[in-house]
């Protein structure tokens, strides 16, 4: 959050990591000063790519960078951090990269999220769309609103926790409890239908037993 990249940097590239398998370099500050500063601030380095992941089948490798999305490329966000931000918020269809190689020729891809489904998927989706509430800017005000949208996202989640944690064992003891008298209200009417003669053998003390302590052994099973 206090680095290059700041908050909104990382949680974008958090969510290409989920979305497509794909790591890119962040760029410090020596970077930039350096021969080839225009290449780190205008692309996305490629430094790691998962082996069953979009980013695989689409064709990108370790040390590719994306120089551009669109086809054709857009003027406007030439950046690292505006290319990351469109790659990381590409909607259901994808996103189409200018992709240049070391090694190959440059070519065209097309990025589409179709490893993640079902619960999963809504969790990126989720964590995609909450990214428009993250602040870019890297300025002392950015950084504040960074440090408050993460105190109220905790106290949101710790609050949602709170309440399905209290329901939970609300529920498991409204279970038990109503299990456990069913249990011993069949245990009593089977007592009553009982011979006599089997109060004259066991102790009393045995049947009361049976009754509470034995049914409540139950309730922790």
């Amino acid at each position: 959050m206090t680095g290059q990249e700041g908050l909104r940097g990382w949680a974008d590239r958090e969510v290409c990591q989920l979305r497509y398998g794909v790591d890119f370099y962040v760029p410090e500050s020596v970077d930039f000063a350096g021969d080839k500063g225009a290449e780190y601030a205008n692309s996305l380095l490629v430094v790691s790519v998962k082996k069953k992941s979009s980013g695989r089948e689409a064709g990108l490798v370790k040390g590719d960078r994306i120089v551009g999305l669109g086809d054709p490329p857009r003027s406007d966000r030439t950046t690292f951090a505006e290319l990351l931000d469109d790659t990381a918020r590409a909607g259901k269809d994808g996103v189409i990269v200018q992709v240049k190689s070391a090694k190959e020729q440059d070519k065209t891809i097309k990025l589409t999220d179709t490893h993640n489904t079902g619960l999963k998927a809504f969790g990126v989706n989720l964590a995609r769309r909450m990214l428009d509430y993250v602040p870019r800017e890297q300025t002392d005000a950015g950084k504040t609103r960074a440090v408050i949208f993460i105190m109220i996202f905790v106290t949101i989640l710790t609050i949602i926790r709170c309440l399905a944690r209290y329901y939970q064992q609300y529920i498991a003891e409204t279970v038990v409890q109503v299990g456990l008298n069913r249990l011993r209200e069949d245990a009593f009417a089977h007592v009553l239908n009982m011979p006599i003669a089997h109060f004259a053998k066991e102790r009393p003390s045995d049947s009361v037993s049976r009754l509470i302590r034995d049914t409540g052994a139950m309730a922790t099973a």
